[in-house]
Formats: structure tokens, sequence, C-alpha cells
């Protein structure tokens, strides 16, 4: 393509990976994060959507969600009585238990991980108490795959949750029941400490987590596609401020947020010819993606204290056809 084809004429002795047509399917594109992790390329391209399938490290993740609903919480106790009726208080509460779910999510899945883990070592070890163990499990990673699958139109969010919680519940009913051989093995493996703790819960490869797969930079074109990151706000009614969330920006973001953590703030590269198209919502969020660093250092890393810096809201009458 033009980008492969551009850096080779800049960079003409440079190592460089990229992806052909035949190494877009799921086989392949694993096999691809593999080449990616093992060897020493100076450059990687990818498409978007390859970027969304490497998985981001669970803690990382939930330690940011943990951050937004701590910051939704604050927002929610600093909105007066008399506007609760307009809606800010329901949708902030609706924001908030959509990233708990998250991180429930997160956490299970990284759970059911470590489960899936304890079977090869207990399958490995052959013996039969080690066996039925193995057996057990296996059945019910079955189950909670098939119910982690479910549709809204099978089941309803309640039942759902409560029937993983059963599922992950006799998981850890069988380890602490279990001899001393299985519960040693179970040790060495389950290293998530269970905390029932979904934008994170997107389809992802079984590859290494994006943090292990040795990238030091980023530069990401089309970057207008990662203008939905969501933010909190006491201004969610005012038209035209888009709070809504993508699981593409999301994506996006964790692996911007680690590169600049490991490297002062630097190495992460948006180009768009559209950055801002609406408001000035889409000014904040792009920052937010290239220099957190400025936003913290003059005191608007928050979208309000941003919008009350540089922006007023008016009343106005708006034109319909």
């Amino acid at each position: 393509g033009q980008f492969a084809d551009a850096f080779r004429t800049l960079y003409p002795q440079a190592k460089l990976l990229v992806p052909g047509p035949d190494q877009r399917d799921a086989k392949n594109r694993r096999r691809l994060f593999a080449q990616i992790a093992y060897n020493d390329w100076d450059a990687v391209i990818i498409p978007q959507s390859f970027a969304s399938f490497l998985p981001d490290d669970p803690d990382r993740v939930n330690a940011y969600l943990q951050e937004q609903i701590e910051e939704l919480k604050a927002a929610l106790d600093e909105i007066p009585d008399e506007y609760s009726t307009r809606g800010q208080r329901g949708d902030i509460e609706k924001t908030i238990e959509k990233l708990e779910e998250a991180m429930r999510k997160s956490t299970n899945d990284s759970f059911i991980g470590d489960i899936e883990n304890l079977i090869i070592d207990l399958e490995k070890d052959g013996s039969t108490e080690a066996n039925k163990a193995a057996s057990d499990l296996s059945a019910l990673v079955s189950t909670y795959n098939k119910t982690a699958e479910l549709k809204a139109t099978d089941i309803s969010r309640e039942e759902k949750n409560r029937a993983i919680t059963k599922v992950i519940g006799a998981m850890e009913q069988i380890i602490n029941t279990a001899p001393t051989k299985v519960k040693d093995l179970a040790r060495q493996q389950l290293s998530v400490e269970r905390k029932l703790r979904m934008q994170s819960d997107r389809r992802t490869d079984e590859t290494l987590t994006f943090e292990k797969m040795g990238i030091d930079a980023m530069f990401y074109d089309e970057a207008h596609a990662n203008k939905k990151l969501g933010f909190v706000t006491k201004m969610s009614q005012i038209r035209g401020i888009d709070t809504g969330r993508s699981q593409r920006a999301f994506s996006t973001f964790m692996k911007a947020r680690y590169i600049q953590e490991k490297n002062n703030g630097k190495n992460v590269v948006f180009a768009t010819g559209t950055p801002i198209t609406n408001t000035m919502a889409e000014v904040w969020t792009m920052m937010k993606f290239i220099s957190p660093d400025v936003l913290e250092k003059y005191g608007i890393s928050q979208f309000d204290a941003f919008a009350s810096t540089f922006g007023l809201v008016e009343p106005s009458l708006e034109f319909t056809a």
C-alpha cells in the first residue's frame, strides 16, 4: 500500500513488517501478532481494525475504568438537587453502571483465562484427582462461554450476571474443596485476585497483551475515528456535547496512554484532516489522546474545566426546517 511504499522510500534499510491480504483472517492475524512480539522491527504497518484485536492489560483497563467511575461519582455529588430532574443525574448514573459492568467483565475474563491455564497444568499432571478437577472446570468454562455469548434478546442483564457469578462461584468451590495437589497448582495459576469489578468489552485475539508486544511508538492515520472517547461532564444536556463512547476509541486510548507512560509523554502521533468537525469537545478529546500532560499542567484535564476556560454556554434559538 501507499504507506508501505512511502516508508520504504524514506527508510530503504528499515526492517518493516506489513501484513498481506492473506494475513487478515483470525488465524493469520494471531501469527502476525506473534511476529511483531518476537522480532525486532523498525516499524509495523497494520490496519486500524487490527489494533482493536490486540488486548490491553486487564489490570490497566480496570485501573482506568476505576478512575472514570470515581470522577463520575464526584460529578454526581456536585449536581444540585434542582438539576436532578433534567436528566443529568440519570445520565451519569447510567454511565457509572456501564463502566462498573465493564470492570466486572474484564475481571471475569481474566479469571477464566487463569482457569484455562490451570486446566492445562492439571491435565499435564495426569493424576486421578487432577484429571477430575480439569474435567469439571472444563465443563464450567464451556458453560461460562455460552452464557457470556448470550445476547440481550436471550436473557436480561441481571439474569446473565447472576448466571456468570454462579458459574465462577462453582469454579472456586471446586478449587477450594479439591485435594492439596490441585490447590497447589491453582495457587500458581490464579494470580489474579478475583474482584467483581463493559466499553472495554470488545472481541480480541488470544495473543500477548499490547503492553508485551515491544511497541514504543504509535502513528495513527485517520485519527478522527477515535473521537468518541467519552468523558465526565455536568453539561451532558447541552446540545452539541457528545459524551458517547466507542470501543475503538477506548482501545486506542489505552495503547496511547501506555506508550506515553513509557516515553515521557511522547511517541504518539495522530494524523487526520478533520480533528474538529462540530464542537470544542473534540478539541479536548484530541488533546486527551496526544497531550494529556499539557491538560494536566494547566489544570484542564477534566472536560468541564477545559470548557469553562475556553468556552461559554449561551442559550439560543435553534431554527428547524
